[in-house]
C-alpha cells in the first residue's frame, strides 16, 4: 500500500499484497466460486489476463514474483527495466506497457 500513496495511485481494482500473494504463490483461491461481487482472479493465469486487459501502464514487481515471469514471457507488449534497491538490496522489476 505504501508505493500506492507514495505515487499518489490506486490499485486499479486489483487485490493487495496478502491476497495477491494468496492466489498467485500458494493457489488458495483456485477452488473458491465467484466471490461476491468481486470479480478477483483464482490463479496466476486469471490475473496475469488481468493485467493485460485493464492493469495500469507502469508495473512493480519483485523479481521472484509469479507475476513478474508472466509479464517476462509477454516481451512484446512491455517494457522492461530491472532494479536493486540500495538500501534493502531488494530486486524489482518495473514493467512498462507499451503504447
Amino acid at each position: 500500500m505504501y508505493v500506492h500513496w507514495r505515487l499518489n495511485q490506486h490499485r486499479f481494482g486489483f487485490p493487495g499484497a496478502g491476497i495477491t500473494n494468496g492466489i498467485t504463490v500458494y493457489n488458495w483461491w483456485e477452488e473458491l466460486n465467484s466471490v461476491g461481487e468481486f470479480r478477483l482472479p483464482k490463479n496466476t493465469s486469471e490475473y496475469c489476463r488481468l493485467l493485460d486487459s485493464r492493469g495500469p501502464e507502469l508495473i512493480v514487481f519483485f523479481r521472484d514474483s509469479p507475476l513478474a515471469r508472466c509479464r517476462l514471457r509477454q516481451y512484446d507488449f512491455y517494457d522492461v527495466s530491472a532494479e536493486t534497491d540500495s538500501v534493502s538490496d531488494i530486486r524489482y522489476y518495473f514493467i512498462r506497457k507499451r503504447g
